[in-house]
């Protein structure tokens, strides 16, 4: 049996604007393997004319679970 060769793989990644409707792609990224060294790529994306400003705003307490944490809190939650 053969092992898949990684490095011939890659990831790709969306961040979008909000959790709303009205959001939309704002960064793409990609990750790979080269010579066992992990390579990343990204840019941001430009929105067209006439998006709502609101889909950049809304931010839903949903989306910020867990990601707006003091770090001394985090840390607090990892102690035995």
């Amino acid at each position: 049996m053969t092992k898949p060769n990684i490095e011939k793989f890659a990831t790709l990644d969306f961040e979008a604007s909000s959790l709303s409707q009205e959001s939309w792609p704002i960064e793409v990224g990609l990750s790979w393997l080269a010579d066992g060294e992990v390579q990343t790529w990204s840019t941001l994306i430009r929105p067209t004319p006439g998006r709502s400003p609101r889909a950049t705003t809304d931010a839903s307490a949903k989306s910020s679970v867990g990601r707006f944490s003091p770090f001394a809190d985090a840390g607090a939650r990892r102690r035995p």
